[in-house]
């Protein structure tokens, strides 16, 4: 049975700002999927639900939290 591993990255409403820098600086990075936030979901209206990417040959999945933590996750890259 084959199996992998992906690193999850989580945000508070900057993912997708991070997600889109990662990928500008890793050459043939790809996004694989992103699927947003709907109307009446939990998380705000199109903000990244997940986003599975892959950078420099390693899995990636990308999500801002729809829940208020009192902890923050935001890397440098996600505040240029």
């Amino acid at each position: 049975m084959a199996r992998s591993v992906a690193t999850f990255l989580m945000f508070d409403g900057v993912a997708e700002k991070a997600l889109n820098l990662y990928v500008s600086l890793f050459a043939g990075s790809t996004i694989t999927s992103l699927l947003r936030y709907g109307s009446g979901e939990q998380g705000p209206e199109g903000k990244i639900k997940r986003a599975n990417v892959t950078l420099a040959q390693h899995q990636l999945i990308f999500f801002d939290s729809p829940i208020q933590h009192a902890f923050t996750f935001e890397s440098a890259a996600a505040r240029w």
